[in-house]
């Protein structure tokens, strides 16, 4: 645990290198009340970089990223994760490096909605998903 905190501290700290003074409390964002699977709320900006809080109500289909590296630190809830030919199981505390090209999708475990911090490097506009297939998905509920 405490290297996960050093590594999701240092990936915070390079996403608010330029404004250091920035500190975001996950719980007192706004993510939207309506029923979408999805909901993305920017936190940071640069050209090196974009931060995103992302809560999944109850997939992301399976998708890759072809020239974006992708960390995600999972904050609250817990899901079953795609990571090219392998599921794994997520909750909080967990972070999930995902260098270009790798296939990942996510299904929600459980009734709490997952919610987690996305980096993304370089800056990340929403364009560089790619669609992808897997064997392994769509899974079930369990």
């Amino acid at each position: 645990m405490k290297k996960n905190l050093i590594v999701f501290t240092t990936i915070v700290m390079f996403t608010c290198a330029l404004k250091a003074q920035v500190v975001i409390n996950p719980d007192t964002l706004s993510l939207s009340n309506d029923d979408d699977n999805i909901s993305i709320v920017k936190l940071e900006e640069t050209k090196e970089a974009t931060s995103f809080l992302i809560r999944v109500r109850d997939e992301v289909p399976p998708h890759y990223h072809e020239n974006h590296t992708e960390h995600v630190y999972v904050i609250e809830g817990r899901g079953i994760m795609l990571l090219n030919d392998e599921l794994i199981e997520i909750g909080p505390g967990h972070i999930i490096s995902l260098p270009p090209g790798t296939v990942h999708a996510v299904k929600r475990k459980g009734d709490l909605p997952l919610k987690v911090l996305s980096v993304q490097a370089p800056q990340f506009n929403g364009s560089e998903r790619t669609p992808a297939e897997s064997p392994l998905w769509p899974i079930e509920h369990e």
